[in-house]
Parts: C-alpha cells; structure tokens; sequence
C-alpha cells in the first residue's frame, strides 16, 4: 500500500509539473489556427472554460473574435480533482453552462485529430480538436 502512495504522489507531482510548464501552454487562437501542429503534443490552455454536456465525454469551448473552439474528449484524467469532478456534474453540466464563471478551468491534453466545421463567423469559424482524455485544473492566477 505504501508503494500505491508513493507512485500516486509521483505521478501527481508530474501531472501537475506539466500543467505548470510555460512551453506546453498554448493561447487559443493558436490552437485555433494551427491545431495539427498540436496532433499528438501534450497541451495546456489556461482558463478554458469546460462542461460535461450529459451523455459520454467532455467539452470545452472558447471564442476569439469570430471563431471558435471545441475541445472534445471522452474521459476525465485521473489527476482531475474531486472538487472539479463533482462541478461537472453539477453547475457545469450541459452545454448551456459554458458561460458560467466557475466552469473555466485550466486544461492539459494531448490531442488526437481536429477538423474544421462551419459557423457563423463563416466556412472554417470552428475549430473542433479531439481527444481521449483531458485533465481539469483550478485555474492558475495570472
């Protein structure tokens, strides 16, 4: 049991150096317009805002000007805390929660495919990048 301990600790101290690493933090409209040279890449996007839409997986979203993005992943990473957990299932549940405060988030995720998609800021105003898990943090003060 004690080793269990030893390499959760270890694993978390990881997990959470990578969301404090700078050179993985990403702005969105960088992901929003280059996102394939993200494919593949452990990520951070910082104050995000993200919400379990009902049904399997999860989404974040964000506007810049007159785009957008979508983050969609199907599982929530094991380092998401209890207290983001339980939010999820509650205040930031569904998609009409996107614009609440306390569903912004930091993120950490490495993604596995995108596609552009239509919108009202025209042919290619959503960007949509996909991934298998992604981690929920309490938002880093800035």
């Amino acid at each position: 049991m004690k080793m269990y301990r030893v390499l959760a600790a270890l694993l978390c101290a990881v997990s959470g150096s990578a969301l404090a690493r700078d050179d993985a933090a990403i702005a969105v409209p960088d992901l929003i317009a280059k996102p394939q040279a993200y494919i593949g890449e452990l990520v951070v996007v910082r104050g995000i805002r993200c919400v379990d839409p009902g049904g399997a997986g999860f989404l974040c979203a964000a506007v810049v000007g007159d785009k957008a993005l979508r983050i969609d992943a199907l599982v929530l990473g094991p380092f998401t805390t209890v207290p983001i957990a339980e939010r999820l299932t509650k205040r930031c549940k569904g998609a009409s929660a996107l614009d609440r405060a306390e569903c912004r988030v930091d993120i950490a995720l490495t993604p596995t495919s995108f596609e552009k998609a239509a919108g009202s800021g025209g042919p290619d105003a959503v960007t949509v990048v996909h991934a298998a898990e992604i981690e929920m943090y309490t938002p880093r003060k800035r």
